[in-house]
Formats: structure tokens, C-alpha cells, sequence
């Protein structure tokens, strides 16, 4: 752990806050030890180190171990004018306050802003992960267009049709859920120290929301621009004219919807082992009840109705006609109809879902936050 002091106060951060330090206007780091071995303003705190970025700081201390970086810093300048003068300066008289009272919350929007910055750079801070899961989802992507087929998603009487959307759904689902199931439980500890300084819950989890929508949104617009840009397509969408650009949509939206179940499974979990095993769970297991694997009775269908995945495959189902290209014999739904009104009705009950599933996990934070009394 290390500490930092921003705006006045002092905070405690983990190793993965590291790409936020540079916005901080003091910085204590303490090295080996505990010794402290550096404070003063970020930037003068690379020059001192004679790095560019924070994390390659802290890679220093675990290469050079022996090295006494706390007494580097006492002969350094920066001890002379941020440390020394404090060593100095006369205790406070009796009955004064010896600091200032800390300030004032910062505004829902500054928090919003701060907040996004922060889980966007410590998700483009791994790089080689980002070029993993880039190669990942263009694997997958081609494993959906092998699917397809020449047939791709036209008819008639297109039996790969069906095979290639399940797919489609099921590696959405997956890939949103894992890329958010641990974005709760895993910042707890932080997420209830800031709280304590007046973060509000609902900034908070907004913020993880609009961010790792984003990821969502993205990885589906890749997973169906690899898989599927090249197959044939019926004439139109459902509603659009464009049934590729349709289809992005559909899966956007799923892709959205699965990535709100994952953040609700994080604010539940008590270990971030049990919450990727839920959440992986939770995302195959959807398949059975979409519809497209066994005919539903009637009660699946009611179970089927509260099932993000059963309203995800709809809306694809609907986007390519699917109960007009399958084979004599085939499993047909009515919410599968190539109509608008049935593709409206797929795309609403899914971002119906996505805002339950936000707030009850807003409630869950609200639960689990010190005194229970902060700011909302």
C-alpha cells in the first residue's frame, strides 16, 4: 500500500492507482521497509526517481532492494523544501487546531469525471492484456464466421442460421460478464475508505457503468464486425435498413445488459474467485433458456422472461428472420418475428433489465458502505 496526499487529504491507494498519481499535488511513497522515500509534488517526484511513469518507480524497488532510497531523498533538494521546513516549524499552541478542516466533498460531476479517468487508465495501463483480449475477440469472431458458413444468415431453409447467433449470444455474454464481475469486489476496501471522505454510491457504480460500457459496447461491435461483416445478410433488419449495423446494435445492447449482471454479481460476491465463478456460471447457463436450444414450456418461459440472454437472442432472431429462414420443423418464437415492434419490445426489456440490475447493485454498495449514513 502507499499514501498520497490530494487536495489536502490524505488517501491511502492500492498498487493498481498507480496511473493516478500524477494528478495528485503531493505525493508520499514510502519504499523498503516503510522508509519514506519521497514526498513532494508527482512530478517532481519522477525526476527524482529519474522515471516517466509511477509503476516503473515502484518496478525499481523490487530490482534494487538494497539500495537506500530513503537517504538518496534526505541529500535530495526536494527533502530540503517539502520535508525539512516541516521538521522545523514550532508545534501548534494549546487549544488551537492544529490543521484545517479538510474540504468539502467534491461535486457529483467532479467525482463522476475523476472517477472515469481513473478506471479508464488503469484499463489501458495493462497493454499486453488489451492486445490479448483484441486477439481474443477476433479469434472468437472467426470462430462465428466459421459457423456461418456460406449460408451466412440468409435463408432458405438455413440451419447454420440458428447455430451461429446461439454462438454469437453466448460469447457476448461471457466476455461482458468476466470483463465486469470483478469491477466491484475487487476496489471494496477503497470504494468504503472513499466513501468515508464523501464519495456517493451512485456516482461510484455510475461511473463503473459508463465505463465498462463502453468496453462492452466496443467488444461487441468488434465480435460482430470479425464474425459476421463478410456473411450474407438478410435484405434489412427488423428496423433498420442495415441489418449488420442492426445486428451491432442487438448485441450492444445485450452486451450492456450482461455487463450490469456482472457488476450486480460483484456487489453480492464475498471473493473475487467466487464472483468470476458465478458470473461465468450465470452467462452459459442463460443459453438453455433462450429459446434456440429447447423448446420452452410454459414454465421456462416465465423463468425465461427475467433471462438477459432469452431477450438477447430475440433481438438477433428478429434482426435476421430467423423464423423464416430455419428448416421445416425448426423451433420458432414469436418474439422472434422480423417485425419492429417485436425487435422494440426485445431491445426495451433488455435496458428494463440493465437499470434493475444498476440499481440493486446500487443498493447493495449503499449496504455494505461505513456508518451507512453518507451521502448517496
Amino acid at each position: 500500500m502507499r499514501e498520497l496526499v490530494n487536495d489536502g487529504r490524505t488517501v491511502v491507494m492500492a498498487t493498481h492507482d498507480l496511473e493516478y498519481l500524477d494528478r495528485c499535488d503531493r505525493v508520499l511513497v514510502l519504499g523498503p521497509g516503510g522508509r519514506m522515500a519521497f514526498y513532494g509534488p508527482s512530478e517532481e517526484g519522477l525526476r527524482h526517481f529519474g522515471q516517466t511513469r509511477w509503476v516503473e518507480v515502484y518496478r525499481a524497488f523490487g530490482a534494487e532492494p538494497e539500495r537506500d532510497w530513503a537517504d538518496e531523498f534526505r541529500r535530495s533538494p526536494c527533502y530540503q523544501q517539502y520535508v525539512a521546513p516541516g521538521l522545523t516549524r514550532p508545534a501548534p499552541q494549546a487549544g488551537r487546531s492544529a490543521a484545517a478542516p479538510p474540504p468539502a466533498p467534491r461535486g457529483r460531476l467532479t467525482q463522476l469525471a475523476i472517477l472515469c479517468r481513473r478506471s479508464g487508465a488503469l484499463i489501458t495501463a495493462d497493454r499486453g492484456f488489451l492486445i490479448w483480449l483484441l486477439l481474443l475477440l477476433v479469434m472468437l469472431g472467426a470462430l462465428i464466421r466459421l459457423c456461418a458458413g456460406a449460408p451466412g444468415l440468409r435463408g432458405p431453409a438455413n440451419a447454420s442460421a440458428e447455430i451461429t447467433l446461439l454462438m454469437l449470444v453466448i460469447i457476448a455474454a461471457v466476455t461482458s460478464v468476466v470483463s465486469s464481475v470483478r469491477g466491484l469486489i475487487e476496489e471494496r476496501d477503497r470504494y468504503r475508505r472513499e466513501r468515508m471522505a464523501g464519495l456517493s454510491a451512485g456516482i461510484y457504480l455510475l461511473s463503473k457503468v459508463a465505463v465498462l460500457g463502453v468496453v462492452a459496447v466496443i467488444q461487441a461491435a468488434l465480435l460482430v464486425l470479425v464474425g459476421l461483416a463478410s456473411a450474407r445478410m438478410p435484405s434489412h433488419g427488423a428496423l433498420l435498413a442495415v441489418p449488420l449495423a442492426e445486428l451491432i446494435l442487438d448485441v450492444a445492447v445485450f452486451s450492456v445488459t450482461s455487463m450490469a449482471l456482472g457488476l450486480l454479481v460483484s456487489a453480492f460476491a464475498g471473493s473475487q474467485d467466487l464472483a468470476l465463478l458465478v458470473g461465468i456460471l450465470l452467462a452459459i447457463g442463460q443459453v438453455m433458456l433462450t429459446g434456440a436450444v429447447l423448446p420452452l414450456g410454459s414454465g421456462l418461459k416465465v423463468v425465461g422472461f427475467v433471462i438477459p440472454a432469452r431477450w438477447g437472442f430475440a433481438a438477433v432472431a428478429a434482426t435476421t428472420n430467423l423464423n423464416g429462414i430455419q428448416p421445416h420443423g425448426g423451433i420458432t418464437d414469436p418474439f422472434w418475428a422480423h417485425r419492429p415492434s417485436a425487435w422494440l419490445l426485445t431491445i426495451g426489456v433488455q435496458l428494463a433489465m440493465t437499470a434493475v440490475f444498476v440499481l440493486v447493485a446500487w443498493w447493495r454498495l449503499i449496504q455494505i458502505s461505513p456508518g451507512r449514513t453518507r451521502r448517496r
